[in-house]
């Protein structure tokens, strides 16, 4: 009888594993990688806006003649030009609209055609119309207790001899001490008064505190002085005198 050999059963083959997910190489940004982008942007917007603004022009005030240091200076000698300067040049240029109010002051140094003004060029007038700023050195007591403020006007009168006469009359008072000069410290400081004076007036001022005593008037609003008043050596101060004599004398001239 044949027999048949019976082969077992292979077993089936075992599934394939899948592959192990292969690693990714890139990271994700950290917080100090923003800060680095946010700043080179912020870099990139404001060289943009620098350059755009250079591009723009902004109308300033030019000089278009010379201008001597020490002169005042006029409408006439200036005038307005477009030009193109980083925001931090033009914020110390005088514009248009600025220009008015510093006609009549001071250039503190030549200008010449074409220059910017800025306005450090120029400088306020010692005083209003030509006039000269004088300091006068004087005892409270002496001024209306220091009860003076600026804009007041005030007349200068000298004692010398028993006589007197008005020096100067209705000056503008252009500054006074800060704070109150009848109490705490301001009474142990000396008190001075300002004043808008002429070239004559400064001389005869000057020569007054040399020799003799002054008193100074507060004549706000008092109809002016028609002539200089002086007393008589041997009478009450009063009698009205004309102003030149009298005045002159006290100059020691």
């Amino acid at each position: 009888m044949a027999t048949t050999a019976v082969q077992a059963p292979q077993a089936a083959p075992d599934p394939p594993t899948a592959a192990p997910a292969a690693r990714s190489n890139r990271l994700r940004p950290s917080g100090g990688h923003l800060l680095i982008g946010l700043a080179a942007l912020t870099a990139v917007v404001a060289n943009y806006a620098a350059l755009r603004s250079l591009d723009a022009t902004v109308p300033v005030v030019t000089a278009v003649e010379a201008v001597t240091a020490g002169a005042a200076v006029g409408a006439e000698a200036f005038a307005v030009t477009e030009v193109r300067a980083p925001d931090a040049l033009l914020a110390t240029l005088v514009t248009p609209a600025e220009l008015d109010e510093l006609v009549g002051h001071v250039a503190v140094h030549d200008l010449e055609p074409g220059d910017p003004l800025r306005a450090s060029d120029l400088r306020r007038p010692a005083a209003p119309d030509g006039s000269r700023a004088m300091s006068l050195p004087i005892p409270a007591e002496h001024a209306v207790g220091g009860r003076l403020v600026a804009g007041d006007r005030v007349d200068v009168i000298a004692v010398r001899d028993g006589r007197a006469a008005y020096l100067v009359t209705a000056a503008p008072v252009l500054a006074v001490p800060d704070g109150d000069v009848r109490a705490g410290l301001g009474a142990l400081q000396a008190f001075a008064v300002t004043l808008a004076v002429d070239d004559a007036e400064a001389l005869r001022l000057a020569a007054a505190l040399r020799t003799g005593d002054l008193e100074v008037i507060r004549s706000t609003g008092a109809p002016p002085v028609a002539a200089a008043t002086s007393g008589p050596a041997e009478g009450p101060v009063g009698a009205r005198e004309q102003a030149r004599p009298e005045r002159d004398r006290w100059a020691g001239r």
